[in-house]
């Protein structure tokens, strides 16, 4: 019987997860390039404007945990 190794799962679902996330982006970016804008909501649009600051923050720190966790990730799986 052929066994999988369990380090192929984690890479596996790591690979998959990181693809994901780079799909949206690029299904985002395609999304602006065929409808020439994409417009947000009144609400989101005064909280763009009145706090644009503390959303580049979290939005950065969204994406800063998402590397970290798999950064930290892939390294605990390669130093096993």
């Amino acid at each position: 019987m052929f066994q999988v190794p369990p380090n192929f799962v984690r890479f596996t679902v790591i690979i998959s997860i990181q693809i994901v996330i780079l799909a949206l982006g690029y299904g985002f970016l395609g999304a602006i390039a065929y409808l020439e804008y994409l417009a947000p909501s009144d609400p989101v649009c005064e909280l763009m404007r009145s706090h644009p600051g503390e959303l580049t923050m979290i939005v950065t720190l969204i994406a800063t945990v998402l590397s970290v966790t798999a950064a930290t990730h892939v390294y605990i799986l390669l130093s096993d």
